[in-house]
């Protein structure tokens, strides 16, 4: 049986207690500082995961077109592939992977599906303002 964690406590739970089934993310983030809080937030409760982080949404596209990661988490706005556009292809491709979807501007995945009606997701949007 495998245990995933849901409602972390804050100090956090040892890794040889659990045997999570994330082991490749990908960051897709131009902002560096936001990038490597997601990165320590990750390695702190997953143990044996391989990070990747991408500034650029062209880049991100490719590796997503190579193998597919355990978890995707994407800012709506980087240089490149926006994050509509990347979904889009996704959706199309019909991916299962979980797809986190950060944005400081938006302030609800209702609103986000009114501005970029993707069909085959559920948002779930991080306000960081």
């Amino acid at each position: 049986m495998t245990r995933v964690a849901t409602n972390l406590p804050t100090g956090g739970i040892p890794a040889s207690n659990l045997h999570l089934p994330i082991r490749r993310v990908i960051i897709a983030e131009d902002d560096e500082c936001l990038s490597n809080l997601y990165a320590l937030v990750i390695e702190k409760y997953f143990t044996l995961v391989q990070i990747q982080k991408f500034t650029n949404g062209d880049d991100v596209w490719r590796e997503l077109s190579k193998a597919n990661p355990d978890l995707l988490i994407t800012d709506v706005q980087h240089s490149g592939m926006e994050a509509w556009e990347m979904l889009e292809l996704l959706a199309a491709a019909k991916v299962t992977y979980p797809i986190l979807l950060i944005s400081g501007e938006i302030q609800s995945g209702v609103e986000y599906q009114n501005m970029y009606p993707v069909t085959g997701f559920t948002f779930l949007i991080q306000s960081m303002s």
